[in-house]
């Protein structure tokens, strides 16, 4: 191909018209839909938005669908404008026919599914967090995966009505019906959603078109020999159980301290005040915030918002420093679990939209491959360790000498606590504040020094060799 051709072709890509919604574009094909990729949106697209219930969504662009190119180039601002483009992408998987004769819907439907494999877990940990306030982490995993697990997907596609439109008799699927793609088209479902009508609408799409149940039998998790929970959680939790329509519907008031202030409540337990003026938030808060740029610039019409918010997100710093050793057997939400749990979720969606926006033209393969390798739990656990942050954490007395005889057992605490406090900016300030931390303050794009790189540095100023990449305490 010539420099000439591959300019052309790059001009010619989808992705370069529409720098407004940056992580939206990058999921568009990178290259235009051809007639073969329209003969199938017009035979099957008005089908496929009635089973989801999208039937009015995108009216206006319905009709423009077969005469107006302009919406062929997708280069229109509204996101629900390119609904039909993903929902094309989302069946197109690798055993499809279209997919195997052309590259662009096959490298886009995967892509789809890279981004919504991370969609899905934040959503049903947002979910499981306000629902369950009592529960541990470990049984909103075990829910979690109970009603997303790979063998239900196929049984839940074919109970929607998407079976024949994802694997059609025509085209001869000459394999085993577990090892159809369910998944991906599942996920890519989940990312054309999120993408085009935002997270409420991923809520509708999981409880209303898939029929997740989260009370059924086998979604309920393992009886735990654990210790009661004595504790008060927020008044937004008392009487009753949430919904997922209360949490898929639910708008903050207009003098929230918080981006998320019902979330902030269920990982922050109200007993934190009691906490409150002791030798971690004397000493340690003001080291910590320095280091991490707390509080931020928000302007509030009433200076006690900014107060209150400083105190609470002083509570929250102090409680994604708490290992559960110090206060777990007495008070099992006193630690940072449920912001771990939160904070992974929300860490990794962030770093996917870095990726797709990063590598336009990249397989979802290579993506993943990046992705595990950034936010692997040893690499987190040693970006904490450089800012100096592992200082700070506090610890039962047992845990503390049973970490000082070896210190790579500590890995995983500092690891846990980084994504707490990725999961403390999401409830206060919002995703952006997640981007901040990732690859401002932590670096997360920045490649980590090697031993060699120590060794240069120290000849160079005639020093002799000290093991600088393993940690103090």
């Amino acid at each position: 191909m010539s420099e000439r051709q591959l300019a052309r072709r790059i001009l010619a890509s989808p992705q370069l018209r529409l720098n407004s919604l940056p992580v939206l574009s990058s999921l568009l094909p990178v290259a235009p839909f051809t007639e073969f990729d329209k003969e199938w949106i017009h035979e099957n697209m008005v089908e496929v938005k009635d089973i989801l219930g999208y039937g009015k969504v995108g009216e206006d662009y319905d009709r423009d669908v077969e005469d107006d190119e302009k919406f062929w180039q997708h280069s229109s601002p509204d996101p629900k404008a390119h609904l039909h483009t993903f929902l094309y992408l989302a069946f197109q998987h690798e055993e499809s026919y279209r997919a195997k004769r052309m590259r662009h819907t096959r490298v886009g439907h995967y892509r789809l599914a890279f981004l919504g494999e991370f969609v899905l877990d934040l959503a049903m940990a947002e979910l499981l967090l306000q629902m369950y306030p009592r529960d541990t982490p470990a049984s909103l995993r075990e829910r979690a995966f109970a009603v997303t697990n790979k063998r239900g997907l196929e049984r839940i596609l074919s109970d929607a009505g998407l079976h024949q439109l994802a694997f059609p008799e025509d085209e001869n699927f000459h394999v085993c019906l577990f090892s159809l793609p369910c998944r991906s088209v599942f996920l890519a479902l989940i990312a054309a959603v999120y993408l085009s009508l935002g997270m409420s609408e991923v809520y509708k799409l999981l409880f209303e078109t898939f029929a997740f149940d989260l009370d059924a039998k086998s979604a309920q998790p393992k009886v735990r020999s654990k210790h009661e929970d004595v504790d008060h959680v927020s008044a937004d939790f008392e009487g009753r159980r949430l919904t997922w329509k209360d949490i898929a519907f639910y708008k903050p008031p207009e003098d929230a301290l918080f981006a998320a202030p019902r979330l902030f409540r269920a990982c922050v337990p109200p007993g934190m005040y009691r906490f409150r003026r002791n030798l971690w938030d004397v000493e340690s808060r003001p080291k910590v915030m320095d280091i991490l740029g707390y509080p931020l610039d928000v302007r509030d019409e009433n200076l006690d918002m900014t107060e209150a918010r400083e105190i609470e997100l002083g509570l929250g710093l102090q409680l994604c420093f708490m290992h559960p050793s110090a206060y777990k057997n007495d008070h099992p939400r006193f630690c940072y679990e449920r912001l771990e749990f939160i904070g992974s979720k929300i860490q990794d969606v962030v770093m996917a939209e870095r990726l797709l926006m990063k590598h336009l033209d990249a397989p979802a393969i290579f993506l993943n491959r990046i992705h595990r390798g950034i936010t692997i739990n040893r690499i987190c656990g040693r970006r904490l360790r450089m800012k100096r942050l592992h200082k700070f954490i506090t610890y039962g007395e047992e845990r503390q000498l049973e970490f000082a005889r070896c210190h790579r057992l500590r890995n995983f605490t500092h690891s846990a606590t980084q994504q707490a406090l990725h999961g403390l900016g999401y409830i206060v300030y919002g995703k952006a504040e997640v981007r901040r931390l990732m690859f401002d303050v932590f670096e997360f794009e920045k490649p980590l020094p090697t031993q060699a790189d120590f060794n240069d540095m120290l000849a160079s100023q005639g020093r002799r060799f000290v093991n600088t990449l393993q940690p103090t305490y």
